[in-house]
């Protein structure tokens, strides 16, 4: 899979800097990991989970996180996420039980009435916290760039540099490493503005994303399917005709030679 500009991917995640698991808990999710350790230091395995009938998860868990605002909702809601796929894994009649620790057939079947609960415990998480999520909505409006912000933007140095950069390459100019990083963060910063999208689509962006951009009115759209929330389907990137125009400069002169170069 070939990057559209070869952009180092922006961690979106904290579970980044999580040391690698052990053999021991491979299967294991890293995030699970650490709630399991912070809520039974002294456990060994994961049969707290089927304490209270299952509904320790709420109460020790979802219930005083929410109440107490330390967890934001959609943490919240990955990581029983995660913990579902577990549950399914070890209760799945497919999964290698001879490689796991020995788990008594109570706990197995207390997990497998845990897992419906999951689903509806993450819905609950999401109502209950609509206004907070508002309200980091509004925040957000309080930071859009103005239209006086972007006609600085457009003077700012490093705009200009990466203008410059891309028109000499058209011109037939052999970019530096310098310059050709100075036009690929303009195009960064074009498809951002356009768009306003997030980082992990610009990162994640693939040559085949961009061969296979749909095009209306002008306009091309690249459709890019994995990002941070995949799941209500892919990110959208919008090309006008000026950014069009960069994009085919950069495809046709710009990025042949640096992909050649390793």
């Amino acid at each position: 899979m070939e990057l559209l500009l070869t952009a180092e991917p922006t961690p979106e995640q904290s579970d980044q800097d999580i040391p690698a698991a052990s053999d021991d808990d491979q299967e294991m999710p890293p995030a699970i990991c650490r709630e399991l350790e912070s809520h039974d230091p002294k456990g060994e395995d994961i049969t707290v989970l089927a304490k209270e009938d299952g509904h320790t998860v709420w109460t020790q868990w979802v219930h005083p996180y929410l109440s107490h605002g330390t967890k934001a909702s959609g943490t919240l809601i990955s990581y029983w996420s995660s913990l579902e796929k577990l549950l399914i894994f070890i209760t799945s009649k497919k999964s290698n039980r001879d490689a796991m620790h020995p788990l008594h057939e109570s706990y197995r079947e207390a997990f497998k009435e845990l897992i419906p609960s999951l689903k509806g415990w993450r819905s609950t998480i999401d109502s209950e916290t609509q206004a907070t999520q508002f309200r980091g909505h509004l925040r957000e409006c309080d930071t859009v760039l103005t239209s006086d912000n972007l006609v600085k933007l457009k003077v700012s140095p490093p705009f200009v540099q990466g203008m410059k950069a891309l028109t000499q390459a058209k011109e037939g100019k052999q970019l530096s490493l310098q310059e050709f990083s100075d036009a690929r963060d303009l195009l960064l910063v074009k498809f951002t503005m356009l768009t306003g999208t997030r980082p992990m689509p610009l990162a994640n962006a693939t040559l085949e994303d961009y061969e296979t951009a749909k095009e209306k009115d002008g306009n091309r759209i690249i459709l890019v399917p994995k990002h941070k929330r995949s799941k209500q389907g892919p990110a959208v990137l919008g090309m006008d005709t000026e950014l069009q125009g960069l994009m085919k400069i950069y495809m046709e002169k710009i990025r042949p030679r640096i992909a050649a170069e390793g």
